[in-house]
């Protein structure tokens, strides 16, 4: 089984600061688990890219396990390219700029 390359945007890097900062400011050690559970999708993702649904085009989506947050991204042909880690309650059509 092929495993691709992960590929975090600027913009989804700074959503991924940002969720973790929240989560340990309410409970520290929280943030680490958000990053844990990201990383297992980040993994599955890798792993097997066509699994997740399409969302728009080549773009897919991918729920993080626990915490109520989306990963948006697109397989290329050796790597997996995130445009987006957004929590559900923000509209998802904002990740379309960003691709």
């Amino acid at each position: 089984m092929k495993k691709y390359n992960l590929v975090v945007k600027e913009d989804a890097d700074q959503e991924i600061i940002d969720a973790y900062l929240w989560y340990e400011e309410r409970s520290e050690g929280l943030g680490e688990r958000f990053l844990s559970c990201l990383d297992e999708c980040f993994e599955t993702i890798c792993k097997n890219p066509n699994t997740f649904q399409k969302v728009h085009k080549k773009v897919r989506q991918a729920i993080v396990s626990v915490f109520p947050f989306v990963v948006i991204y697109e397989k290329g042909d050796k790597e997996v390219i995130v445009y987006a880690v957004f929590h559900t309650s923000k509209d998802p059509t904002n990740w379309k700029d960003k691709s």
